[in-house]
């Protein structure tokens, strides 16, 4: 993440900052012990270089789990790290209305 500057000089990150916060126990030795004991790899973080027109662009992926956590993220969990970047968020408001009461979209868990 501190080298994308070189190449992207006006990326910012203030988002995934923020959201790395929320989403993100930061206590590495007992996702260690956690893993040790058998539970999955503690977390997954990963950007993503998109080429369109005109330059690149940069998208951020997070499949987090807590420490303690034996499941996927919530819908309330991921509620509450989105609702930290702002709290009026009508695309999250939409995609929470379609995950929670459509047939399809309850199939689906977000990432």
């Amino acid at each position: 993440m501190h080298e994308v500057r070189r190449v992207v000089p006006d990326v910012d990150f203030t988002w995934v900052h923020q959201l790395r916060d929320k989403l993100f126990d930061h206590n590495l030795g007992e996702y260690t012990r956690e893993i040790n004991n058998g539970l999955p790899p503690s977390t997954t973080f990963i950007h993503a270089v998109e080429y369109v027109r005109p330059g690149i662009v940069l998208k951020s992926y997070f499949l987090p789990r807590k420490i303690g956590q034996k499941g996927p993220f919530t819908l309330e969990q991921w509620d509450g790290a989105i609702r930290t970047l702002g709290h009026e968020n009508k695309s999250w408001d939409t995609t929470l209305d379609f995950v929670k009461k459509n047939p399809e979209g309850q199939h689906l868990r977000p990432l």
